[in-house]
């Protein structure tokens, strides 16, 4: 009975596995160095003619790398449908580069997105100068790099004392012919002084790049974690200056959005790591209100999603940390609790009155029950919340911006008392399926610790209630065929209730194997096991055959179904070992399963050696069927 209690805690992966190390179309803000000429001023002047920019070595490697990466951006301005460029406009080459145009001129390109000309231009910020954001949703954060002085009267970047001349008008114009060695340049300086990481947290992210990477959440993500407003959003982003809790909102969807945009990927890692550079923020700010906010809660929401698919222990830590934010804000209790005596010196957030606002608050706390139960299946720890002890109703069905009035949702401690016709949403189904794994687990963790558990009374107990969830409340979602809007949600919601079928079933059979009762005992949990092993992968077949946006939902939601097909291939292991019948429906389960477990999961979050066990049974069994026909081919 290995499979019971195998889990899989991750390894630990860099915040971009599995994406382009490229970055495109972003600008480090410059600012002032300060009067630290020193010897510089003993220089002979030079004619005009012949002014040269002085960099250092390390930030000529930052300048050759942004060369590189621009050459991308125009490619990525193609992909977006922009203009061709006009070769006649070359007297202002680089614009976006944020390099000098002229010997008076100081200009960075504005940040308004690969659909821009490149003509529209900014002035550079004056020294010293703090600003979070700028207009629009170009997330400008503050500089930590080099300082640059950069004035009309001065056309000189001095960055450190030992430094290179380049000529100015290749910077000007890259296709000039000038005295400078590219080559040589290239051969003298090291790499290894360039910080990506440190560049991706002070860098420009352009507003039309943003905007991409906002919808594309919703297309692909929003269906699976219906947590957010997108109008309520949107007006929060357009104030000025924008709430540093919303700008970590805006980067972590950004983050999301970049994962299902192939052609975006390069701004995954700058999203990525601003939204955890300005929640770093909020925590640091002398007052509670940057970290009462639902905004700063749904950015360590999203971005726990994106890191179960690319490090568990990470994204175990910060949804902790999110769980720990909904309980200052009271998000676990109703209006009424709320403002019951409350332990502890925290303040719940302000009342509200809006239906939709309200039911904002909700989801968000329900998406943390949700994700603290698939971080308990995935490492085997308690879950931190309890279901039963929630007195916050349910999630209502309905988009968010359209809720207008109250709904009537029971608490899910009531929720199995419900007849057929209340209509739960998916969201609310995927609690009730949490809380059918929350009892499968109190159930095997009291049976290990408590001599007298009534065992059995409480396994059929349990099995009764799966079979009342399945045929009663969740029916609607439970099945793989139709025209259903919802076709990839109930895909991971069926799996998951298989899984937890299984994860019942399978303590019993261990319960009859350890204590030698008799093997009747263990024969429909056997089979029920099989089935759920079936059930899971009939779903995955489904899954595969989804096309367009439901597709790409179903393929970047893998975090929420590893677990159900981890389950599904150690049941069909267990069987093999077990039984002779059913051997070709188990293999062939096995084929599909372990093929989409290689498309769909990074085997780092999968159960060590499982995928090799797997191909060694399915070796095996190739092996066999080729002796048994041996005979009949050599007669042929």
């Amino acid at each position: 009975m290995s499979f019971i209690y195998s889990m899989n805690f991750g390894t630990e992966n860099s915040p971009n596995k599995g994406q382009s190390n490229d970055s495109a179309d972003f600008t480090r803000p410059p600012t002032a160095q300060g009067d630290n000429a020193g010897a510089d001023n003993e220089r002979p002047a030079e004619p005009a003619s012949t002014k040269r920019l002085s960099v250092s070595k390390s930030d000529m490697s930052q300048l050759l790398v942004h060369l590189n990466d621009r050459l991308e951006q125009a490619e990525a301005r193609l992909a977006f449908g922009s203009p061709t460029l006009n070769t006649q406009q070359n007297h202002a080459a680089w614009p976006e580069l944020g390099l000098l145009t002229s010997p008076s001129s100081a200009t960075v390109a504005s940040g308004s997105g690969f659909g821009h000309h490149g003509h529209e231009q900014v002035q550079l910020l004056p020294s010293g100068t703090n600003l979070p954001i700028t207009s629009g949703n170009t997330i400008l954060l503050e500089s930590h790099g080099p300082k640059i002085e950069c004035g009309e009267a001065s056309s000189e970047m001095r960055m450190d004392s030992t430094s290179t001349d380049i000529p100015s008008d290749y910077l000007v114009d890259p296709s000039a012919t000038g005295s400078w060695d590219m080559d040589t340049t290239l051969q003298e300086y090291s790499f290894n002084s360039y910080s990506e990481a440190e560049s991706d947290t002070t860098l420009v992210i352009p507003s039309a790049v943003l905007s991409k990477l906002h919808s594309s959440f919703f297309d692909v993500f929003h269906p699976v974690t219906p947590i957010i407003d997108r109008s309520r959003f949107q007006a929060k982003l357009a104030c000025e200056p924008v709430p540093i809790q919303t700008q970590a909102l805006s980067l972590a969807m950004g983050t999301l959005g970049a994962l299902a945009t192939p052609e975006l990927d390069f701004a995954l890692d700058a999203c990525y790591l601003q939204a955890r550079n300005l929640l770093n923020q909020c925590e640091m700010q002398e007052s509670d209100a940057p970290l009462a906010d639902i905004n700063t809660l749904q950015a360590c929401i999203l971005l726990s999603l994106y890191e179960f698919r690319q490090n568990l222990s990470r994204a175990w830590i910060t949804l902790g940390r999110a769980m720990r934010l909904g309980q200052i804000m009271c998000l676990d209790r109703t209006h009424a609790t709320r403002n019951s005596a409350h332990p502890g010196p925290f303040t719940p957030l302000p009342p509200v009155s809006d239906p939709g606002e309200l039911e904002e608050r909700r989801r968000a706390f329900w998406q943390l029950y949700i994700l603290d139960g698939f971080a308990s299946m995935r490492t085997n720890s308690t879950p931190t919340f309890d279901g039963r002890e929630v007195s916050l109703p349910l999630p209502c069905p309905g988009n968010l911006a359209t809720i207008s009035e109250p709904h009537e949702m029971p608490p899910l401690g009531q929720v199995f008392d419900l007849s057929r016709d209340v209509k739960v949403s998916f969201f609310a189904g995927t609690a009730i399926m949490v809380a059918m794994y929350r009892r499968c687990f109190d159930h095997i963790y009291t049976w290990a610790h408590v001599p007298s558990y009534p065992f059995w009374d409480t396994h059929y107990g349990i099995d009764s209630l799966i079979a009342h969830s399945r045929e009663n409340l969740l029916e609607q979602y439970c099945e793989l065929d139709g025209n259903s809007t919802d076709r990839p949600l109930c895909i991971i919601l069926r799996m998951n209730m298989a899984a937890v079928e299984i994860n019942l079933h399978e303590t019993a059979i261990a319960k009859v194997n350890n204590e030698h009762l008799p093997s009747s005992l263990a024969t429909e949990a056997m089979t029920k096991c099989e089935s759920g092993a079936r059930d899971i992968e009939d779903a995955v077949r489904a899954g595969q055959r989804l096309r367009g946006r439901d597709l790409a939902t179903f393929q970047h939601a893998s975090p929420l179904f590893t677990w159900p097909m981890t389950k599904a291939m150690q049941a069909y292991l267990w069987v093999l070992h077990h039984r002779k019948d059913n051997i070709n429906t188990c293999i062939n389960g096995l084929r599909t399963l372990a093929a989409s477990a290689r498309e769909l999961i990074d085997s780092d979050q999968l159960v060590p050696e499982l995928l090799e066990q797997i191909d060694a049974r399915l070796a095996e069994a190739d092996r066999s069927k080729k002796r048994r026909y041996a005979p009949g081919l050599s007669s042929f």
